[in-house]
């Protein structure tokens, strides 16, 4: 028996050279075109012509080339492989039950993952090392994770976490951006390492020792988040990994709130999204670079989190709601309510408070699933609000005595006034930042109310409290007006009305001897600043009740525009600067000539000026030019049908000028008709006097004298048509 060709780590849509979404028929010809050119018999490689048949063999059979698609394999599995893809359809299958799965994988399992399998691709024979006692791997058929940290300690990979591929996307030819908490969420580009198939970037914890993130296919537009399937996910925990799409939801993971990252202050991981042969994304994980950073003592024992809802889980919620229902009765729910992706205690409880479309039977409606009765239903709703009303009485804060620390903690956690909005749109999408272009994070739902902390230059607000922006009107864009409406009060600001471009405005402190700059848009807020009179400060957003946020290249924080008992404070110089544009603008428009307004209008959108003023500018500009345009096409043919001779010509550009009330132009031509006219005038009467010789000459019958009448007939610009008649006519009429 032959062995089998090695394929390394091309794929085999590259060896027939088709794309992937190739039809059977292209792969037909495009097979029998490469056999024929690369036989044996013709010349060709033996081994190019068996990769060739090989890949033909793969993806000329629906089943084989579906399975290739799926795992990248062209062989079969080992039976240590087989047990390892076993456990994973199996922990996918168990994953769609409601009932969650608390304990670890089982130690079979990890003995098994111990074991290093088949060094097949070209990667894993470079890149593979010899796993050491102590060392885990992340686990699946390929381990990517290198032993990376300090020297003499094995950094410890966090395990796998199961995931469902993202459809679409070759994540081997993409661009792939991380955009986190620890940047405002701003996007970073990841690094693809081929030999490791992923993508990579390094985070490092900052006092907060948690950190969340998402990922993002580059370019422009909606649909390009990558997320897993439930908030907060984790890498030791089972997800999925879904997208490319717009994450409604806003899911995310987060780094360092699992106990097995071993989080603190200055830790620093390596994400890596990994991909398949195929080049699909498969999975995400991250490892620990530096395992003996800590911010704390060694002896200090961790701190025990407090499990959600005093670690109620969904079983229990019903048992309680209905004591009544047996095992079965509670297990069958539980099947049910992971059809509708009902699958924790939160999302039970959320659709049990939602109504409509959204509400728990509405759910199961949609999917051919029986209701539950109104009985059933309201008791279900009941216990509901208990529970939610216990977890909001075990979240409320507990008072303590007021010593020096807590009153600092006090005054730096101070609230601030904000403003409530609520949605009057259909919908309305939380981008990353205040661009229609950036990513999208999250989706909100007509009527929701939210509360917003700032608002942007250009009518942007960001939500308490979380990340993204969410515009307030889309001013006729897609067909979209106003997008949110306020609720209740409307709270001051210092610029009501949108500016049309979200570049910092300069501020002038007007106040002597100083202003503070307060870590918050409150006057409880503690101090970390002040600015002198006369000095000029960047801000690049405001709040509510009259606070701007300061440039953070200018130390960042918040001033206070105006106080009821110290007055005006700060006074924004470059709204001054640009009513001094739109005023110059203005005096422009009404000169109503081009180069002035031309230049009039350059200046007012260096400045930032926005609005009617601009359009009609930019209106009234665009006919000024035109109007040019025709009077210098006029003035031309008029300067033509002079230099012709043209009096009709020039009579009708005369007319065509009073009708535009070209005043000067009119007069000009009429001057120069009146000038034609007379030459013509006086070129008639010489050629008469010319022809009246002519023809004496003519009945005289004396050659010199005639050819001498002639001759001065031409120079005077008689035609000769003219002269010819006049000496027929006059010649021998003598005799």
């Amino acid at each position: 028996m032959g062995m089998e060709p090695e394929m390394d780590d091309e794929s085999c849509y590259a060896i027939l050279g088709v794309d992937p979404s190739a039809s059977t028929s292209q792969i037909r010809q495009a097979y029998r075109k490469l056999a024929l050119a690369k036989h044996p018999d013709r010349g060709g490689d033996p081994e190019d012509f068996a990769r060739v048949s090989k890949a033909y063999e793969v993806l000329s059979d629906s089943k084989a080339r579906a399975k290739y698609d799926a795992t990248g394999r062209t062989s079969k599995l080992s039976a240590e492989e087989e047990f390892i893809e076993a456990f994973r359809s199996s922990a996918a299958a168990h994953e769609e039950k409601p009932v969650r799965r608390e304990e670890p994988p089982p130690p079979v399992f990890r003995e098994a993952r111990e074991e290093a399998p088949p060094k097949r691709f070209a990667w894993e024979r470079s890149e593979r090392q010899e796993v050491r006692p102590g060392q885990r791997r992340s686990g699946g058929v390929h381990s990517f994770s290198a032993n990376v940290g300090t020297p003499g300690a094995a950094a410890r990979p966090a395990p796998l976490a199961f995931m469902r591929p993202a459809e679409h996307l070759r994540a081997d030819m993409a661009s792939i951006e991380i955009c986190g908490s620890w940047n405002f969420w701003r996007p970073q580009p990841m690094i693809m390492e081929v030999q490791r198939r992923c993508h990579k970037f390094q985070i490092q914890l900052n006092s907060s020792a948690a950190e969340s993130f998402q990922l993002f296919v580059a370019g422009d537009g909606p649909g390009r988040c990558l997320h897993p399937d439930r908030p907060n996910a984790v890498a030791q925990e089972f997800h999925r990994l879904e997208g490319p799409d717009d994450n409604e939801k806003g899911y995310g993971w987060s780094i360092g709130k699992h106990p097995e990252d071993h989080a603190c202050a200055g830790a620093r991981y390596e994400v890596m999204l990994i991909f398949a042969a195929n080049g699909r994304p498969d999975r995400l994980e991250w490892v620990r670079l530096n395992p003996k950073a800590t911010s704390a003592p060694a002896t200090a024992a961790p701190k025990k989190r407090p499990q959600p809802y005093g670690g109620l889980t969904m079983a229990g919620f019903l048992q309680a709601a209905k004591p009544d229902w047996s095992q079965k009765d509670i297990t069958s729910v539980l099947e049910r309510l992971g059809k509708i992706t009902v699958t924790d205690l939160n999302s039970l409880l959320r659709a049990l408070q939602s109504e409509g479309s959204a509400g728990i039977n509405a759910r199961f409606k949609s999917v051919s699933e029986k209701s539950f009765t109104d009985t059933t239903l309201k008791a279900l709703k009941s216990h509901a609000v208990k529970v939610h009303s216990a977890e909001q009485e075990r979240l409320k804060p507990k008072p303590a005595p007021a010593g020096p620390t807590d009153r600092g903690a006090s005054a730096a956690n101070a609230p601030v006034p904000m403003q409530e909005y609520k949605v009057i749109h259909d919908f309305v999408y939380l981008r990353q930042e205040p661009s229609l272009h950036a990513p999208i994070l999250g989706k909100r739902p007509k009527g929701e109310t939210f509360l917003a902390s700032e608002e942007t230059w250009d009518g942007w607000v960001k939500p308490h409290g979380q990340p993204g922006y969410v515009v307030k009107d889309m001013g006729g864009l897609q067909g979209i007006g106003k997008v949110l409406s306020m609720v209740g009060k409307a709270l001051p600001v210092v610029l009501s009305e949108p500016q049309g471009t979200n570049e910092p405005l300069h501020f002038e402190v007007v106040y002597s001897p100083f202003v503070a700059v307060r870590t918050g848009p409150s006057k409880s807020r503690p101090i970390q600043g002040t600015r002198k009179c006369g000095e000029r400060v960047k801000a690049v957003a405001q709040g509510y009740g009259g606070w701007v946020r300061v440039a953070p290249e200018e130390g960042g924080g918040w001033m206070l525009t105006a106080d009821e008992e110290l007055g005006q404070l700060l006074v924004c110089r470059t709204i001054e600067e640009r009513w001094q544009q739109v005023a110059a603008l203005r005096s422009a428009i009404d000169r109503r000539e081009a180069a002035v307004l031309a230049e009039a209008l350059t200046v007012a959108r260096r400045s930032g000026v926005r609005g009617p003023d601009i359009s009609e500018a930019e209106r009234l500009l665009r006919e000024l030019r035109q109007r040019e345009a025709q009077r210098k096409e006029l003035l031309q043919r008029a300067a033509a049908a002079q230099a012709e001779g043209r009096e009709e010509k020039l009579r009708r550009c005369v007319e065509e000028a009073q009708h535009e009330d070209f005043a000067q132009e009119q007069q000009a031509m009429s001057e120069a008709l009146s000038r034609l006219v007379t030459t013509k005038q006086e070129a008639e009467r010489e050629h008469e006097q010319l022809l009246e010789a002519l023809a004496v000459a003519a009945r005289g019958g004396q050659v010199a004298e005639i050819k001498a009448a002639r001759n001065a007939a031409k120079a005077g610009g008689v035609p000769m048509k003219e002269i010819a008649r006049v000496f027929a006519l006059h010649n021998g009429s003598a005799g």
